[in-house]
């Protein structure tokens, strides 16, 4: 069984197959993932790891898992059902859900309220509420600005069954939580095996890419750490041999950074060995 905490955009989800076995070859104790986003493969690890550290630079995200980490399931559905009575919203089963307007105001409604009145204070009812938000946005994007939540709805609509969410919870006890810079974590935790999903550099006209400057500082950083990370092939990660494709996806770098690109691959690079490698793309061709 496989476990989706919350569809986030970027989700290394349908990635769990290809890198579990790379992980699962480590004997460190501590698994690290300094881009945490959606919890994918933390969640998803079949190797059992002593301690897990979790990181992400964006407050709304962390504030998730540390409410996670302390409430039960039944105060989730306390909270999940106070929003569909009030707001109108879960009440179907989601194949059954047909976009409308009546179902967008009532996001809007909810998107307002959660705004005016629990964003920012750091409260388990604001993590809950931010959690139910994050799996009704459009592409499950939590996206902030100076107000609150502006993400779109996404017509999306989904129920944390129990077992997930005792899965979930069992690991966050484990779990100590951090928000903040990537390179804190890659100081404080010498000894641990790294999950890295960063920005990425070669798609760098997002708001959150990586600059040249902080991608080759990035490789600088990871190069003593046992690492995985994924990311699309350009010419600084080009030098890393121990790499597994991925996927070929469109790139929407921007002209300056073209002549960076090897093309429009995506790979997994590691410290550890990867074997049975299944390039089948030349990237002499892109």
């Amino acid at each position: 069984m496989k476990y989706r905490f919350f569809r986030y955009s970027g989700s290394k989800f349908n990635y769990i197959d290809l890198i579990n076995p790379i992980i699962n070859k480590s004997n460190k104790k501590i698994y690290a993932e300094p881009f945490v986003g959606s919890g994918a493969i933390l969640f998803n690890l079949e190797k059992e790891f002593d301690e897990y550290i979790i990181n992400d630079i964006d407050r709304n995200i962390t504030n998730i898992y540390k409410t996670f980490k302390n409430i039960t399931y039944d105060k989730y559905l306390e909270k999940h059902k106070y929003i569909t009575d009030t707001y109108g919203i879960f009440k179907a089963p989601r194949k059954n859900i047909v976009l409308s307007e009546k179902a967008k105001a009532n996001y809007y409604n909810f998107r307002n309220w959660f705004n005016e009145n629990h964003w920012g204070k750091d409260t388990i009812d604001e993590g809950i509420y931010c959690f139910l938000l994050a799996n009704m946005a459009i592409n499950s994007m939590l996206r902030f600005g100076p107000r609150g939540n502006n993400t779109s709805f996404g017509n999306r609509f989904f129920l944390l069954d129990r077992i997930t969410f005792e899965h979930i919870h069992k690991i966050l006890q484990k779990t100590t939580i951090y928000n903040g810079d990537y390179k804190v974590i890659l100081e404080k935790y010498p000894d641990a095996v790294y999950f890295l999903d960063p920005p990425y550099f070669s798609q760098a006209s997002s708001y959150t890419g990586f600059s040249e400057d902080q991608f080759i500082e990035f490789l600088e950083l990871i190069k003593d750490k046992e690492y995985i990370y994924t990311d699309i092939l350009n010419d600084y990660n080009k030098k890393i041999e121990n790499r597994q494709l991925i996927r070929n996806m469109r790139s929407t770098a921007p002209s300056a950074n073209k002549k960076k690109l090897t093309g429009n691959l995506e790979y997994i690079f590691s410290s550890i060995k990867l074997e049975n490698l299944e390039n089948d793309i030349d990237e002499d061709e892109w």
